[in-house]
C-alpha cells in the first residue's frame, strides 16, 4: 500500500472516532476550562489593573518608587483597585 493511503486510513479512522464520541471530547474539552478557568480569571485581572497600575507608579509616585520600590508598589496596587472597584460601581 501506498503511503497516501495510510495517511487517509488514519484520517478517515479519527474523524469517525471524533464524530462517534463527540460527546466525550466535548466533555474533556469542558473538564480541561473548568481546571484552568480561575487561570484565565488570574490574567485577566491582571491585565485591568495593569493599566491603572502603571501609570499610578510612573506618574503619581516617581519620587516615591526611586526611594522605596515596594511601598510605591502597594500604595498604587491599593489605588488601583480602588479605580477598577468604583469604575464597576459606576457602570453597574
Amino acid at each position: 500500500m501506498k503511503k497516501e493511503h495510510w495517511k487517509i486510513g488514519i484520517f478517515a479512522t479519527l474523524g469517525l472516532m471524533l464524530v462517534l464520541y463527540l460527546k466525550d471530547v466535548i466533555n474533556i474539552f469542558d473538564w480541561i476550562f473548568v481546571i484552568l478557568e480561575p487561570v484565565f480569571m488570574g490574567i485577566l485581572f491582571a491585565l485591568v489593573l495593569k493599566g491603572p497600575m502603571m501609570f499610578c507608579e510612573k506618574k503619581l509616585l516617581r519620587k516615591l518608587s526611586e526611594k522605596n520600590f515596594k511601598v510605591a508598589r502597594t500604595i498604587s496596587l491599593v489605588f488601583s483597585l480602588m479605580i477598577v472597584v468604583l469604575f464597576l460601581l459606576f457602570v453597574v
